[in-house]
């Protein structure tokens, strides 16, 4: 609840600001781990992401950066 209400947060933020670095920060967001539950995360915020871009005529689902780091070689290294 707290990601998801941090990632509205930062839309409402980033929506009244002008392209530039800090609205780029503002609608970056970084998963670390990509096992089940980092995939799954991943996957969660990239759709919150998705419904809130309607929300804000503002913003583009390609003015959003999602990132995804895995230390091992591979996403979901258990399958």
């Amino acid at each position: 609840v707290a990601i998801r209400d941090k990632v509205m947060s930062n839309f409402d933020k980033a929506a009244s600001l002008p392209a530039g670095p800090e609205r780029d920060r503002l609608l970056t967001v970084v998963v670390v781990g990509g096992g089940f539950a980092g995939i799954e995360v991943f996957a969660e915020l990239r759709s919150l992401a998705s419904a809130l871009v309607g929300k804000y005529p503002q913003i583009s689902f390609e003015d959003t950066h999602f990132h995804l780091i895995e230390a091992m070689g591979r996403i979901m290294p258990e399958v």
